[in-house]
Parts: C-alpha cells; structure tokens; sequence
C-alpha cells in the first residue's frame, strides 16, 4: 500500500444502514506490478513516463545490449569452432577404422605383426573417443549460445500487462539488478476500494455481494463486487480514535469496481454501498 494513501482517510464504521444494506466510507487502494529485468545491466532507454498508459506487451525499458551482443558472438563463434572440430575428428576415425580392418585382415593372412594390429586398433579408439567428446563440446557450445541468445532477448523488458505507469525508479545510465524493480505498473483490473465495517454489519456482507461506489466528481455510482471479507477483527484505525470508536472492533473489506474503466484513482476517499444479497 502506498504511503500516501494511508493517514487521509482510513475511514471505517458504518454511517448508517438501511433495510438491506450497509453504509460505509472508504478509499482505492492498487495492487501495483513491479516490473524488473531478469538480467543485470546498464538501462540504455526507457520508453514510457509515469502516467502513461501501456498496452499489454508495449516495450518498457531497454538494457544496454552491447555486452550481451559480445557474449553471442563468442558463443557462435565456439559453436563454429566446435563443429569443426568435430569434422576433423570424424575425418580421422574414418581414416582410423579403414587402417585397422586393413591390419585386421593383413594379420588374418598373416601378412603383418599383431603389434602393428594393436598400434591401429589403440588409434581407432582414440579417435572414436575424440568424435564423442567433440560431440559433448558441441553440446555445450549450443548450450551456452542458447544461454546468450537469452540474455540479450533480456535486454528489451515489455509491459507484462495493461495499465498506467506510476513510477520509475531508474534512468538511463544507471545499472538495474536482475530481479530489482525499474518500475512499477498499476493495471485497472489491481484497483480496489478497502472500507471497514463494524461487527455488528459482518453478517450482512457477503463474497460475492454488490456494492456501489460513489465518489467526489463521480457522475454515478460505480458497481463493485466484494471480494475480500476479513476473518479477523481489527481496532479502529488511530487515525480517527475517537472516545465513541476507539474499543469497537470492524474487519476489513474489500471489493474492486466491475468497470475497468471506472475513474477511481489511488488514494480517492469514496463512499460505498453494500447490499445485503450476494449477486
């Protein structure tokens, strides 16, 4: 939760009920997205400001792609070597299987020594064992491309959803860790409205009910669903202790407005309605 929202108006208690419905003051709180890069590097641009809404998929920041680039080309150039490598190998076992059978049937023709039958068969296998391992470097060789070829499909980070970006944390020029937020990202599907109601209320507000939300400069009320029902007690929040409240417990609700497109913003005091019938 932001800082900000906090001391203005935790507002609680009931103000009133009707028949079937309960009365409460609340505020919108957002659950934000922080958004990092899976590898450490220097931010070479950031391609959004804060307020901008992006879409789903929308380039955020980019990391400096130069060492990542270097270490591609390293690793192609391994693989390269590797793959010839390997074809020099296979070359010689070729060459090496043909001297041995040869010396195989001169022997049997008792032709040439066993000596020389044992100095082609010791060759055969060392290069047998030659093609196996130029076989394994390959492995790895394409083993650590592919590696590369992630780290720098890493440098560009896109927005992992819609929504409007509230702040940046880091500019070009400055080196962002792996795992470590560049910035954060409020989709309008993560906003919610978090009222209180008193013990006496609990019973009448269900998961599932429909709510209303109204607020300074709404032009109507804003339907919302609850979808958080606190199971433990709380006391009133400091912030309006007062001699008729402070002893009283409430518990927590939530609920997160149906319209995506509801003008709510984080931090706005509001006020809700809560029916009695879950909908």
């Amino acid at each position: 939760m932001k800082a900000h929202l906090v001391c203005l108006l935790l507002l609680l208690s009931a103000c009133g009920r009707g028949a079937g419905e309960i009365h409460a003051q609340g505020y919108v709180e957002g659950e934000y997205l922080n958004v990092s890069p899976q590898v450490t590097g220097r931010i070479d641009a950031v391609m959004t400001q804060e307020g901008a809404f992006v879409e789903t998929g929308a380039p955020l920041f980019r990391l400096d792609p130069g060492e990542a680039e270097a270490l591609r080309e390293k690793a192609e150039a391994e693989v390269a070597q590797s793959e010839a490598n390997l074809s020099e190998a296979e070359a010689a076992l070729r060459k090496s299987e043909r001297e041995f059978h040869r010396q195989e049937d001169l022997v049997k023709r008792k032709v040439s020594a066993e000596a020389v039958l044992d100095t082609a068969r010791q060759a055969f296998e060392g290069s047998t064992a030659q093609v196996e391992a130029g076989k394994k470097a390959i492995e790895a060789a394409r083993a650590a491309l592919d590696q590369a070829n992630w780290q720098f499909s890493q440098r560009l980070v896109l927005a992992p959803a819609s929504g409007v970006v509230d702040e940046i944390y880091y500019r070009p020029g400055e080196v962002a860790s792996a795992g470590r937020p560049v910035l954060s990202l409020l989709p309008a599907e993560n906003r919610k409205i978090r009222f209180f109601v008193r013990q006496k209320d609990l019973p009448h507000v269900k998961l599932g009910a429909q709510a209303f939300i109204s607020c300074d400069g709404c032009s109507a009320a804003i339907p919302a669903r609850v979808t958080y029902v606190s199971n433990e007690a709380e006391f009133t929040p400091p912030v309006i202790y007062s001699l008729e409240t402070r002893d009283k417990l409430v518990y927590k609700i939530e609920a997160r407005p149906v319209d995506l497109k509801a003008p709510l913003r984080i931090g706005q005091p509001v006020e809700v309605l809560v029916s009695d019938t879950p909908s």
